[in-house]
């Protein structure tokens, strides 16, 4: 998962929940909590492979006859399937 896929993963927590359990004053450190928030996120989900919430999710797999599994679960539907070119 790279830095742009990161940003656009949504929160398991909310920013003030963890906020609340780190026990911190201000906001000046929102934005690190939400990148920390994001991370964690993707790290369990990685480590777990499902995701922890429900949202869309794109794969690109290979093109074979058999049965593939896909790395994120559980899968609700597949709302769309299209080839890509070779290159």
């Amino acid at each position: 998962m790279g830095a742009r896929d990161l940003d656009l993963l949504p929160l398991a927590a909310s920013v003030d929940e963890a906020r609340a359990y780190l026990r911190l004053d201000g906001g000046g450190e929102d934005a690190l909590v939400t990148a920390m928030l994001r991370s964690a996120t993707a790290m369990a989900e990685g480590f777990i492979g499902a995701t922890l919430m429900s949202r869309a999710v794109e794969e690109i797999v290979p093109v074979s006859g058999d049965w593939q599994r896909l790395t994120r679960t559980p899968v609700r539907s597949i709302t769309n399937v299209e080839g890509l070119p070779a290159e």
